[in-house]
């Protein structure tokens, strides 16, 4: 009988303690809004000669539409959200700097213009995309405080990288 209180009183406290941290996870801001965002799924289909020309297409018209409805303020695409999904690893190779294989690791997404407004993700340095970075024009990377202090000495507004390999990874897991 006294085991069995004992017992009970362990899973009630233990019980206790997961509640607690799951309410501390739960009230932690992430760095991005997760309230009044809707997310959905579509795989973005191949143009018949290869390249994605007509699916990022698609995914503009869906874009527009969405904006069109009233109610819905902005409205923005992504490869995957954040820690959800299947992610694009890449190596970051500074340009100029020797080229070390896997040692400069990061995880990349593709986004739309308004994905960091919509998201609310502060931009600390430089700037968002905007509707004029597209294929044909300079490119542009956006990257986490941590790539860029880890890569370049927190100063990477102007730099360049070069994309060697770039690998799928399971976020879901």
């Amino acid at each position: 009988m006294t085991s069995e209180v004992a017992l009970a009183l362990v899973l009630l406290v233990g019980a206790g303690l997961l509640i607690r941290t799951f309410a501390a996870i739960r009230a932690t801001h992430l760095g991005y809004e997760t309230r009044n965002v809707f997310t959905g799924f579509l795989a973005l289909p191949l143009s018949p000669d290869g390249s994605r020309t007509e699916g990022l297409a698609l995914f503009g018209r869906i874009r527009e539409r969405l904006r069109a409805i009233q109610g819905i303020r902005l409205a923005a695409t992504a490869s995957s959200l954040p820690m959800a999904g299947v992610s694009i690893s890449m190596d970051v190779q500074p340009y100029g700097q020797p080229v070390r294989r896997r040692e400069h690791v990061a995880s990349m997404d593709v986004v739309s213009d308004d994905y960091f407004r919509v998201m609310e993700i502060p931009i600390r340095k430089g700037r968002a995309f905007a509707r004029t970075d597209r294929d044909g024009s300079t490119p542009v990377v956006i990257v986490s405080e941590s790539v860029a202090s880890r890569y370049f000495d927190g100063k990477a507004i102007g730099r360049r990288i070069v994309v060697s390999e770039l690998r799928f990874l399971d976020r879901s897991l």
